[in-house]
C-alpha cells in the first residue's frame, strides 16, 4: 500500500490516470470531481450549522470488484453496534 500527498486537482488526475486506486480526504457526496472516479456511500457525517456533510471516498472508474468490497465493508461499519 501507498499513499501519496498532494492537491485536488493532482491526485484526481492520478486517480483518473490510473496512478491511485482511491482517493480519500474531507470529501462529501456534493465533490464536484466525480468524472474522475465514482463516489462511495458515506462513511462518516458531519454536522456542520443546519447542514450534514457526509464524506466518501472516491474510487477509480472500472474497479468494480474493488468498490462493492468497500462499499460492503462500510455498510458493515455502519451496523456495527
Amino acid at each position: 500500500m501507498k499513499w501519496s500527498e498532494s492537491g485536488e486537482e493532482q491526485l484526481f488526475e492520478a486517480l483518473k490516470r490510473g496512478d491511485l486506486d482511491m482517493v480519500i480526504g474531507g470529501f462529501t457526496d456534493q465533490t464536484p470531481w466525480t468524472e474522475y472516479g465514482a463516489v462511495t456511500r458515506p462513511y462518516t457525517e458531519e454536522q456542520q450549522d443546519d447542514t450534514t456533510k457526509k464524506h466518501v471516498m472516491v474510487v477509480r472508474m472500472g474497479e468494480n470488484a474493488f468498490q462493492v468490497e468497500l462499499e460492503k465493508f462500510l455498510l458493515k461499519e455502519v451496523e456495527a453496534p
